[in-house]
């Protein structure tokens, strides 16, 4: 299939995957509004993904679907799947899609395991980021590996003024940003008092005091607290890198779309070596990978990239807008998530 469109389908592929869901009823419970093509094969859930309410919604309603489609991200979601396993008149089909779970400890993790293995009477995939995933999730959550299926994630930039954004001047400013599973201690301290202004866009709340407090005498370091996701793609498609500082150790994606999103504007991004970013970024072509979260790893490349001629940091900018928009565009992964789910329709009829 063409993969020339990063905010639509080429007509071929539109036209394929509306045809191979006629006639079958796919229920989602995560809405892409944006995307025409999604809506015309797909219904979703109406009730809030933050509320109790849906558990029962779907528990009423699953049995008229020929597949459901779980998001992996809402706790909620995952509960209704668990509580499904008692629920025997509800047979149909369920794909997890972006299961992105973090190994818990102690009790935690027990209660993560049960949740799982109740989920599996239901659920016939899980759509994990990463190749890497598959084996991870399969040992660690005892999922069955045929389960487990990767999908990479997207940019989330369709509906975006993109020529607007695109068109912005450019900065000699880095930007970094985000709480969720995010290092910053050593990208701190690798670019505290370099000639580089670095800012850094992240909700106020506990973790931001205790960094402010910390790095308050790097005068090139500016937490901005208050900027809506607007303002933060205004800043990423005009920043001169993105620095994405990720924890070590992780068994998931994360920062995903982050990444991709700061590749779409052909930023430069660097960012930890880990299971999601290496989905994305190919060191020294697209992007570069720290391959150790310490102070020294991270100067040692921030010192590398901004040593690099203009034309060398030019090329790695277009390959890096064209794979983000390309390979990884928001239409792409729906349309990759949409066959599988036509599949697990057709092979469920089948055996019915």
């Amino acid at each position: 299939m063409s993969t020339a469109f990063f905010d639509d389908l080429d007509d071929a592929s539109r036209n394929e995957i509306i045809n191979s869901c006629k006639g079958l009823r796919i229920l989602s419970t995560l809405p892409y509004k944006k995307i025409k093509f999604w809506n015309d094969c797909v219904e979703t859930c109406k009730t809030e993904s933050t509320s109790f309410n849906r558990i029962f919604e779907l528990l009423k309603s699953a049995g008229k679907y020929d597949v459901v489609m779980l998001t992996g991200g809402e706790k909620i979601d995952l509960l209704y799947a668990a509580i499904a396993f008692f629920a025997f008149w509800v047979k149909t089909p369920h794909i997890v899609v972006d299961a992105h779970w973090q190994k818990k400890s102690g009790f935690a993790y027990a209660i993560q395991k049960i949740i799982i293995k109740l989920s599996n009477r239901l659920v016939n995939q899980y759509h994990v980021h990463s190749v890497e995933e598959i084996a991870i999730y399969s040992a660690l959550f005892h999922i069955p590996i045929n389960k487990l299926t990767s999908i990479p994630w997207s940019t989330s930039l369709v509906g975006h003024d993109i020529k607007f954004l695109s068109a912005l001047e450019k900065s000699d400013r880095a930007l970094t940003g985000g709480s969720s599973f995010r290092d910053y201690e050593a990208l701190f301290s690798a670019v505290c008092n370099l000639n580089i202004n670095i800012d850094v866009g992240i909700k106020q709340g506990k973790l931001t005091d205790d960094l402010q407090k910390r790095w308050s005498a790097c005068s090139n370091i500016h937490f901005l607290t208050r900027l809506s996701n607007a303002e933060y793609l205004k800043l990423m498609a005009g920043c001169k890198f993105f620095l994405m500082p990720i924890k070590s150790n992780l068994n998931r994606s994360t920062a995903d779309q982050t990444i991709l999103n700061a590749m779409f504007f052909g930023r430069v991004v660097i960012a930890t070596d880990s299971i999601g970013s290496r989905i994305y970024i190919r060191h020294g072509v697209n992007g570069f990978l720290v391959s150790a979260n310490s102070a020294e790893e991270w100067k040692s490349i921030i010192d590398h990239v901004l040593s690099l001629p203009s034309h060398q940091i030019q090329k790695i900018s277009e390959n890096a807008s064209y794979d983000a928009k390309v390979l990884f565009n928001e239409p792409l992964r729906l349309y990759r998530t949409l066959k599988t789910a036509v599949e697990v329709a057709h092979q469920s009829k089948f055996l019915d």
